[in-house]
């Protein structure tokens, strides 16, 4: 009696097992159709359909670093299904975005210097006579981004907010639909090695002509525009 049982037991086992592959199969093939689908263009509701993007300000003493950010916060945005992006100033557009990099004035403020290495003063083929001095290694490079959103402007509208003495916090815009500031502060390795040699040499007249690399600050503005514009995107995700 008790070996019919569980030959009962068994039986119904083997024949539940196709019904569970099945299941588990359709299960699989619905993940494998399933793929994440980017929201409807978040500012529809304020009848904006098409932005136009002019190249952003650079009020910074950083050179270029205002495309990265123009074409990252682009990229970014055209990415909506539902939402236009043109380049420049298209008057067709419903609204513009404008962007202003800012910086410090004076370069001390910009650059500021992480880590630092002496020279030697003895050698005579570098520096001369001078005593030794620090160069740095490495240093940190600050800049903000301002980021403005603005429905069916005119040209007195534009001039006005890219204008220097226009206040976001203090200053209010009827057509201002979003403004945000950014802190785009990154850090930057200096390459100290003399052209044209494989070798670090601290002391070589190229080197104290040549120590700031600016394809080396480019590199790390692009990945911080790259950061800034998923910022912006949480942010209309969340607000709009």
């Amino acid at each position: 009696m008790m070996n019919m049982q569980k030959l009962k037991f068994k039986l119904k086992l083997i024949l539940n097992i196709p019904v569970v592959l099945l299941v588990f199969v359709l299960f699989l093939q619905g993940c494998a159709g399933y793929k994440f689908v980017q929201q409807r263009n978040p500012l529809e509701r304020y009848g904006i359909k098409s932005i136009t993007i002019p190249m952003f300000l650079n009020k910074s003493l950083i050179p270029g670093i205002n495309g990265h950010f123009t074409r990252e916060i682009s990229r970014m945005l055209s990415e909506y299904p539902g939402l236009k992006i043109y380049g420049g100033e298209n008057k067709k557009a419903d609204a513009i975005l404008l962007g202003i990099v800012s910086s410090p004035q004076k370069r001390r403020l910009v650059y500021r210097p992480i880590s630092l290495v002496e020279t030697e003063g003895d050698r005579q083929d570098a520096i001369g006579d001078r005593r030794a001095f620090a160069i740095p290694t490495s240093n940190t490079v600050h800049a903000s981004l301002k980021v403005i959103l603005v429905r069916n402007p005119n040209l007195l509208d534009i001039e006005l907010i890219k204008s220097s003495w226009f206040d976001l916090k203090r200053m209010k815009h009827p057509k201002i639909i979003l403004s945000e500031v950014y802190d785009v502060t990154f850090s930057a390795v200096r390459e100290n090695k003399a052209r044209g040699t494989s070798r670090t040499n601290y002391d070589s007249a190229e080197l104290v002509n040549f120590t700031r690399n600016i394809r080396t600050i480019d590199k790390q503005a692009q990945a911080k525009a790259v950061s800034v514009a998923e910022s912006l995107k949480v942010v209309l995700l969340n607000v709009f």
